[in-house]
């Protein structure tokens, strides 16, 4: 099966504005250079949506390019993942979620939570115990949406 498109880039446009680097742009850039040096004869083909805003609706141009690629690259800004993420870990009481981001998202060793918040090294340890199977019994048996058929396209 050929593609037409080699890489399709799906990210959310605010991510590329001037005030995060414009990134996604650089990102392209050295994607397509690096490619350009890989597949030697052929010119890469690859295909963002440049006018799409947020929260709009697809149109059938971004599906029949989705569909005509090989791969897709979904760019996430960390920022993004961490709205997400805050929105599973807050209904977490606060005593087990705040060691819990500390240890998870800020990286933070047991002994530098327990100084942080004034409490013993063993009580730090058993909130981030108790968190994490807070959070896995809360969102156990949940799954991913059942795959839908494609659309057919023009």
């Amino acid at each position: 099966m050929g593609f037409g498109t080699h890489v399709f880039i799906s990210y959310a446009h605010n991510d590329n504005d001037t005030a995060t680097g414009a990134w996604v742009s650089r990102f392209h850039e050295l994607l397509e250079g690096y490619l350009r040096s890989t597949l030697k004869r052929t010119k890469p083909v690859i295909w963002r949506d440049k006018r799409l805003a947020d929260n709009e609706v697809f149109d059938a141009s971004i599906m029949q390019n989705l569909a005509d690629s090989a791969v897709m690259v979904a760019v996430l800004w960390w920022q993004a993942l961490l709205s997400i993420a805050e929105l599973w870990w807050w209904p977490l009481p606060d005593t087990l979620r705040v060691p819990l981001l500390m240890s998870d998202m800020d990286q933070l060793s047991c002994q530098e939570i327990a100084e942080t918040l004034g409490l013993g090294l063993s009580a730090v340890k058993m909130r981030i115990k108790r968190g994490r199977e807070a959070f896995r019994s809360r969102y156990a048996g949940m799954s991913p949406p059942a795959r839908q058929p494609a659309p057919d396209l023009p």
